[in-house]
């Protein structure tokens, strides 16, 4: 159910030892990991990605928030972290909610869905880089209790009841429809339920054998 962010199919990764080895990038790294004190450090916008990376590296898996002073600053340094940082950790984007809390309007599923994304990784404790904007930072999200209470685990040879697992997707916000186009829809043909979860970029079939689950497998809407 999570997936680490692929704007960029490049991986830059292995450029890493080399560039630290700059004696500016060593001393960096150096005076950051010696003092563990907050600092001020003047980089130029296309050194920012290979800096943050170079660091991040040097210090290990954790989870980092990096938080840009632009929502399109914040998309494209996420493309470039996630081409420098390469499989060391994953890369996501924390997008900003486009309704205004007391406009009546859906948010965007693909914002909503790397939103709920990257809280689902820091769940799991994963080595997570979190890019957002500052306006997307102060805007409220789901509780991590809340978000635990919300998943669901279907595995192959579990039991499920239909009904029931349908008035509880309907608690969650799953709106029920003929035929699963978008996230956060279920359907039902007999014993054949498709769920198109939050956090997924594609659908999952559920097929039934009576209650228990036969098999689970991601399908393409679009066929």
């Amino acid at each position: 159910m999570v997936e680490a962010l692929e704007a960029l199919e490049m991986n830059l990764s292995g450029l890493l030892p080399t560039i630290e080895k700059a004696s500016t990038i060593r001393s960096l790294i150096d005076s950051l990991l010696s003092t563990r004190v907050d600092q001020t450090i003047g980089v130029t916008d296309g050194a920012k990605a290979v800096t943050m990376a170079a660091v991040l590296r040097a210090e290990g898996k954790q989870p980092t928030l990096v938080i840009a002073p632009r929502t399109d600053r914040a998309e494209s340094l996420a493309e470039e972290l996630a081409a420098w940082m390469g499989g060391l950790a994953e890369v996501h984007l924390f997008p900003e909610r486009d309704p205004l809390p007391y406009e009546r309007l859906r948010p965007d599923p693909n914002d909503i869905s790397d939103r709920l994304r990257l809280l689902q990784s820091l769940r799991t404790g994963k080595a997570v880089v979190a890019v957002t904007s500052g306006k997307a930072l102060v805007q409220k999200t789901i509780s991590a209790d809340d978000l635990a209470r919300s998943l669901i685990t279907v595995g192959r040879g579990s039991k499920l009841q239909p009904a029931a697992f349908l008035r509880r997707l309907s608690t969650l916000g799953y709106h029920q429809t003929s035929l699963v186009e978008q996230r956060g829809q279920v359907s039902r043909r007999g014993g054949i339920l498709d769920v198109y979860p939050a956090t997924t970029s594609l659908p999952t079939r559920i097929e039934l054998v009576g209650d228990t689950v036969e098999s689970l497998r991601q399908f393409d809407p679009g066929n």
